[in-house]
Formats: C-alpha cells, structure tokens, sequence
C-alpha cells in the first residue's frame, strides 16, 4: 500500500516554529577529537601574549644553568627571540648537557637544544 503524502508549507513550518529545538553548536562538539580539541588549546596559548622577563647578564645565565645542571630540576628559559611582537613561550626542560654554544634540554623523551647565546632569562618556576 503506498501512501501519497505531500508536505504543505504550513506544515513544515508549525514543525519548525513549536516542534524542531535546535541545539545550536551543541551537536558538533560531538564532532571534535580529543587531538582536535589540545591543538586548539595549544593554538589559543601561543596566541596569548607573552611578557617579558627581566633580561640577565651572562654570568647570571650561566650560574642558572650550572645550577639545573647539578640538580637535574626543571629549568624555564625565555629566549630573546620574538615572533609577532611578542617572546616565544619559555623552554621547560632538564640540563642534560652543553658545549660552548648551545644547552641540551631534555623534553618528554626528546633533546632540545637553545643557543646559550639566544637565552634572555633563565628560572626555576614560571
């Protein structure tokens, strides 16, 4: 048995006026991955404008440095270098070595190295 049934325009609209509740955006945040949903936290970090920390003399840097390195602690370095107007977030890491240019900071299960040269501060905590 088929049925013939049109829609009226009447209708389709009394259904959406009084009967559909659209939830807005809440239906697609369904849609986002938990990958999705860090870069997007990591991307709204780096967009946040980073202050400058007092610059030290070299020698500061250096006891700092030799200071992580003896305590194998988390260290903090703001770099001089600035993209967008504004310093690029602090490396946080473990001293695992150095030569006379650069400092090997372990991150994670990964080495990074900074040029002592590009090192404006150097902390213990944020």
């Amino acid at each position: 048995m088929r049925v013939n049934y049109q829609f009226s325009d009447k209708v389709v609209q009394h259904f959406f006026d009084f009967d559909y509740h659209d939830r807005g955006m809440l239906k697609w945040g369904g849609f986002f991955l938990s990958d999705h949903t860090k870069a997007l936290k990591r991307l709204a970090l780096a967009e946040r404008e980073i202050q400058p920390k007092p610059e030290q003399l070299p020698a500061e840097i250096a006891s700092r440095l030799e200071k992580g390195w003896c305590k194998q602690c988390l260290i903090y370095i703001q770099q001089k270098v600035v993209q967008n107007g504004t310093y690029l977030p602090d490396v946080v890491g473990v001293v695992v070595g150095y030569d006379e240019a650069n400092i090997f900071l372990k991150i994670g299960q990964s080495t990074q190295t900074v040029a002592v040269m590009d090192i404006r501060n150097v902390s213990f905590r944020p």
